[in-house]
């Protein structure tokens, strides 16, 4: 379903035409409809001056931008979210899980040790591997949106491999007998 149209009354006593917020904008900006004109953004249900409906959407659009990427390199969105649920729901708990395991005297190891590859496979590598693609994106084209996102990744990835590292050591303090 699609947004009723923006109609404005350019002069008084004129009826409401059909426009969009841009032709509204330029129409202001050039003086072809004084800034106080009648602007209504819901179909001629409601009517406010045409300055205030232009805020209204420059607000609203930025809001909805935090919700929907848009201008956002594609691995910068990978990244962030890889970064956030991974860590929270995937990565993480395997990160944690070889942490522990690795000073636990019971398994051997090469188990261990595959767990701690298996978990630096699963975890930090691709949340990297995406937000290092993104970054290098976002260098080459600033118009582009999404360093957050990508250091969202970084961030998750870098306590990924912490845990995956706290692993190794255990590991190998377990094998040399400490």
């Amino acid at each position: 379903m699609s947004a009723p149209p923006w109609l404005v009354v350019s002069a008084e006593g004129a009826p409401p035409i059909p426009s969009t917020p841009q032709a509204i904008h330029q129409a202001v900006a050039t003086s072809q409809i004084p800034p106080g004109a009648p602007v209504s953004v819901d179909g001629g249900r409601s009517w406010m001056p045409a300055l205030r409906a232009l805020e209204w959407h420059r607000t609203a659009s930025a809001e909805m931008a935090l919700l929907v990427p848009t201008r956002v390199e594609p691995n910068a969105v990978i990244a962030g979210y890889l970064g956030v649920f991974s860590t929270l729901f995937f990565g993480g708990p395997i990160a944690f899980l070889v942490a522990v395991m690795s000073w636990d005297p019971g398994p051997k190891a090469h188990v261990k040790l595959g767990i701690a590859a298996v978990g630096a496979l699963l975890g930090p590598l691709p949340i990297g591997w995406f937000a290092r693609k993104g970054q290098v994106a976002l260098a080459a084209d600033p118009s582009m949106n999404g360093m957050g996102r990508v250091w969202t990744g970084y961030v998750g990835a870098a306590l990924m491999a912490l845990g995956i590292l706290v692993g190794l050591v255990g590991i190998v303090a377990r094998a040399l007998g400490v």
